[in-house]
């Protein structure tokens, strides 16, 4: 792994937490943005895809899920790693 990844070794899951909150984002962007991308012809061919409300909120409330399941984890880590660090008196 890089030096900008932070987790340690056999502890993947929050890093693709992590990244499946960051594929969802850009999913969403991407889908926002493709009639200016089609339109500038940089877009892939096809139909533009409806961009609504409800698919807005769907995508919002997937990407809460994936953060919330990341930050609870990253927080369970912390509370463990504090309880079984040796107390210095």
């Amino acid at each position: 792994m890089g030096p900008s990844h932070s987790v340690q070794e056999g502890d993947s899951r929050p890093l693709s937490r992590r990244v499946e909150f960051k594929g969802q984002l850009d999913e969403l962007f991407e889908m926002r943005t493709r009639w200016l991308r089609n339109a500038l012809g940089g877009g892939p061919p096809g139909r533009i895809p409806k961009f609504s409300r409800e698919k807005v909120n769907r995508a919002i409330s997937r990407m809460q899920n994936t953060a919330n399941e990341a930050l609870a984890r990253g927080a369970a880590r912390e509370a463990l790693r504090l309880r079984s660090s040796p107390k210095s008196s």
